[in-house]
């Protein structure tokens, strides 16, 4: 029962904050993996940070010419 309720309360939080402690693990797991060296510098870095800041904007409302409304999830 305690799993449900911490895995509710993880749902009730902003998607900012998901998105954070998301990659903010990553990070952490890389940072344990290489030891701390220069990470800052790396592709796979630059795409994390990319990757987040993408997942942070909020989706474009697209208006088809028939006059339809769709979503995309990404700009």
């Amino acid at each position: 029962m305690n799993k449900i309720e911490d895995e509710s309360k993880y749902l009730n939080l902003t998607k900012k904050i998901q998105v954070k402690n998301l990659f903010g693990y990553f990070y952490n797991n890389l940072l344990l993996k290489y030891g701390g060296g220069d990470l800052e510098k790396t592709n796979f870095v630059k795409w994390l940070k990319n990757l987040t800041e993408k997942l942070m904007k909020k989706p474009k409302i697209v208006k088809k010419k028939e006059g339809k409304v769709r979503r995309h999830s990404f700009p």
